[in-house]
């Protein structure tokens, strides 16, 4: 036998908490009802946690997710802690932004190519000698009291 297993995307995904509500609800045959009462809850709330967890695993298999905070905003928008208005604007905006990451990339030198060092800014010139006799810090506390 092989001991290397690929496991699906999003069995990767889900949490030990997840994955325990998973093998409860094999281990109770599928049974709704007897999973509400392991858990001490009503049928609906867990229901409502297995419609969350059925639109998460449609999520990673419906779209190709590249990134993972691509892969984040999906999964916050599947459990319900994001309304449908934030999660297309926060998605737009990291779509937006993964070219420029992707062009900083490319500029990275190739690896045994060294890039010297930006050199320092010049020291900001003396004050003139007319000013000189004026301690810096009198400045400052001159415009802190304005």
């Amino acid at each position: 036998m092989d001991s290397f297993r690929r496991y699906p995307q999003w069995l990767e995904l889900l949490s030990d908490e997840d994955l325990a509500f998973v093998r409860r609800l094999v281990l109770a045959s599928g049974s709704l009802k007897a999973i509400a009462a392991e858990y001490d809850v009503s049928y609906p709330t867990i229901r409502l946690r297995l419609d969350r967890l059925i639109e998460r695993i449609r999520l990673v298999e419906r779209f190709a997710i590249e990134t993972p905070m691509e892969q984040a905003l999906r999964i916050a928008f599947a459990e319900g802690r994001m309304d449908q208005e934030t999660f297309k604007a926060l998605i737009a905006l990291h779509r937006q932004d993964r070219p420029h990451s992707a062009a900083l990339q490319a500029a990275a030198p190739p690896p045994g190519v060294v890039v010297p060092p930006i050199p320092e800014p010049p020291a900001p010139p003396a004050p003139p000698a007319a000013l000189s006799h004026i301690a810096p810090q009198t400045f400052v506390s001159k415009l802190s009291v304005i």
